[in-house]
């Protein structure tokens, strides 16, 4: 089928830190991402454009290369984000299109251990994992377009912030509050 693998890296995940491997393939400039859990089951992430390694093209969050549980330049796991049963969520970027990122992809283990699909925040570039409320919960916060400038002009495109809807982990929502404080903090102007 022309598929090449490019990366391969493996990493513990779970309460009892098994091991996962992560399989990257590219056909052409298209990559496509496996997450392959211990028992062989595996499970290919879907984004439509292709998966973007961290930190390239305009998805540049400070120091997540420092805390990467997986060894891997196209996915990124820190125990700063837990999803349901307490296991770090594997995080997937979407390769970005002109004025935007691409899907922010999280996805946690299920109760037999395979990974599941927690959730995918549509046009999202994350910039940082922070506890922004001061709760003890960890935020995210990030930018869903790109600035565009012509002459002296340039847009607005200001930074979002997600957190989780209650202790359970199971789904983030957008907060307007934290998305204004973050961007009175962090804009330029």
């Amino acid at each position: 089928d022309g598929w090449q693998v490019v990366e391969q890296s493996s990493f513990a995940w779970g309460p009892k830190g098994a091991t996962y491997k992560i399989v990257v393939e590219g056909l052409e400039d298209l990559r496509r991402l496996s997450i392959v859990a211990p028992d062989g089951r595996t499970t290919l992430v879907r984004p439509d454009m292709g998966v973007a390694k961290m930190g390239e093209e305009f998805y540049r969050p400070g120091g997540l290369d420092k805390d990467n549980l997986t060894r891997s330049t196209f996915a990124y796991m820190t125990r700063r984000l837990t999803g349901p049963g307490g296991a770090p969520l594997l995080m997937v970027q979407e390769v970005a299109m002109d004025e935007e990122p691409g899907g922010f992809w999280l996805y946690t283990l299920d109760d037999k251990g395979h990974p599941s699909l927690l959730q995918v925040i549509e046009s999202f570039g994350l910039e940082e994992i922070a506890d922004l409320a001061g709760d003890g919960e960890p935020d995210l916060a990030g930018e869903q377009s790109f600035s565009q400038q012509s002459g002296c002009l340039r847009s607005y495109d200001p930074f979002v912030v997600y957190r989780f809807a209650d202790r359970s982990h199971r789904r983030l929502v957008y907060s307007l509050s934290l998305s204004r404080t973050y961007n009175l903090k962090h804009y330029y102007g």
